[in-house]
């Protein structure tokens, strides 16, 4: 909403569509131009159509926000190879992908910004700091 608020023109993406046409629609009201595009940041072909579709809306690419994310529970002991796995899928490959098919288009344009965004906040899980360790 910062950078609708600031009058940036925007590509959203997430996999929840019903969310991501409400944000949409917000970001509208705010007079920019939004497009939501329903993706899997796990998957490349998810990310080369938000892409695709961020040079098709709007010819360029300015800023890449990378915000996806999930906050898994346990321990080394307690997480499974799979939770680990989607873990690094969405937090690292997925940071890695989008950076790697926008960076040419920021060298073509002679200008861009990548912000890698990362929290995590155990107060949003209904956690206290005592019960996380």
């Amino acid at each position: 909403m910062l950078f609708a608020e600031q009058g940036a023109d925007l590509v959203l993406t997430g996999r929840r569509a019903a969310l991501g046409e409400i944000v949409e629609a917000e970001c509208r009201q705010k007079g920019v131009r939004c497009v939501f595009v329903e993706a899997d940041q796990t998957k490349l072909e998810d990310c080369q159509r938000v892409v695709e579709t961020a040079l098709k809306e709007f010819n360029c690419i300015d800023i890449l926000f990378n915000n996806a994310g999930i906050v898994t529970n346990g321990t080394a002991e307690t997480t499974s190879e799979d939770v680990w796995q989607d873990t690094l899928n969405i937090n690292v490959t997925a940071v890695w992908r989008m950076c790697k098919l926008v960076i040419p288009q920021m060298k073509q344009q002679g200008k861009g910004a990548i912000v890698n965004n990362g929290s995590d906040c155990p107060w949003w899980r209904g956690q206290t700091p005592s019960r996380m360790w």
